[in-house]
This record gives C-alpha cells, sequence and structure tokens, in this order.
C-alpha cells in the first residue's frame, strides 16, 4: 500500500527519525528512502519548525492535522503542499511515532474539479429523465434528450432516427447542421454500424 500511494508518506518516530519514505516521496523531494530512513528529514523549512513541532505536539496529544504549509525539496525548491499527519500508535494505543501524507495543491484541485463534474453529469442525468417523462410534443422532447446525452457522453454530436421501412430519417440531432434535420438514408447493416458520433479523444 505504501509504495501503490500516489501521495508521499513519511513516517517519523518520537524523535523525528524517518521510519518510512516511501517511492511518492522519492519523487516528490528527491531524495531515496535509503538516504532518508534512519535520519532526521531535511524537508521543513527552519522558519517553519517551529509550526511543524507544534502540529506534532497536537497530534501525540489526540487528533490529527491538516494544513497547507511548505516543503523543502532536495534541488532548493519550496513546495506548497498540504501535510496531513497523525499519530503512528503500536496495538495497545502508545503513540510511538507519527505519519505525515503530503499532498499538492494540484491533487485537490483536480479532485474538486471532477466531484463538480461528476455533480454537473448528475443534474444532467436527472434533467434527461425528467424530459422523457415530461408532458411535451415528442420533437421537443427529443431535441432536450439528444442535448443531454450529448453533454453526458463527451460526444461532438448526437441524434435520434426513425426507421421507417427500409429507410431512415434524422428527426432529432444536437451538434449537427439544422439542414441534416429531416435528411434520410438507406437503411443497412453497414449503416447502422457506423452510425454513432464517437466522443472526443
Amino acid at each position: 500500500m505504501l509504495e501503490s500511494s500516489p501521495n508521499a508518506i513519511v513516517a517519523l518516530d518520537r524523535d523525528q527519525t524517518v521510519l518510512v519514505w516511501n517511492p511518492a516521496a522519492e519523487r516528490l523531494f528527491g531524495w531515496s528512502a535509503a538516504e532518508m530512513v534512519g535520519r532526521r528529514s531535511p524537508i521543513v523549512p527552519d522558519e517553519l519548525t517551529a509550526e511543524h513541532n507544534a502540529v506534532l505536539e497536537r497530534v501525540r496529544t489526540g487528533g490529527e492535522v491538516s494544513l497547507r504549509t511548505k516543503r523543502f525539496c532536495r534541488d532548493g525548491r519550496l513546495l506548497d503542499v498540504r501535510v496531513d499527519t497523525s499519530a503512528l500508535r503500536v496495538g495497545s494505543g502508545t503513540v510511538v511515532g507519527y505519519v505525515c501524507v503530503h499532498h499538492l495543491p494540484q491533487d485537490d484541485a483536480d479532485a474538486r474539479d471532477w466531484g463538480a463534474h461528476r455533480d454537473r453529469l448528475v443534474r444532467r442525468l436527472t434533467d434527461v429523465v425528467g424530459d422523457i417523462n415530461a408532458e411535451l410534443e415528442l420533437p421537443s422532447v427529443l431535441d432536450r434528450i439528444v442535448s443531454g446525452l450529448t453533454e453526458l457522453t463527451g460526444a461532438d454530436a448526437s441524434g435520434f432516427v426513425l426507421l421507417e421501412g427500409e429507410r431512415l430519417r434524422l428527426v432529432s440531432a444536437h451538434g449537427l447542421p439544422a439542414s441534416l434535420r429531416g435528411a434520410t438514408a438507406e437503411f443497412t447493416r453497414a449503416w447502422s454500424a457506423s452510425c454513432c458520433v464517437p466522443a472526443r479523444p
């Protein structure tokens, strides 16, 4: 789990000696685990040492702390990070150290963006279901549904076709030229297998 984690995880003992320095920490900070395990971590800037010690003391006496702060990289850069710190306990509950999980702010922003996107899709799907049940004229309902489905699937365009004997007629579309509405084509298996509009890459 430690090796697979996308977040930089650093475990310290009570004296702040590094016990665990996972691969994500190697990538984020630049030092290897072989270099870090068994020594004090050099990632906390001097001016933030008091803040860091206060966090560890708060965690030692109970609770977890999450805060935005800065940490050093091996190349001398200061990174903006969010650090979630919790106690490292043995089976009896005794605190034997600390676990610090480091996240880049961009990771948090990506998570928020995906959550907002998911919420929009859920609302749009609800609208589509409502459109299906709406007591409106069929062409209007189809137009609203095909617009929602285009957004939900991420397609460039989509539409509904009506099968009329051996021909298909485009009765509703979104993202296609208006002149195509009402267009007909002969129905064949080859055509039906290729009539879907692909989503954007």
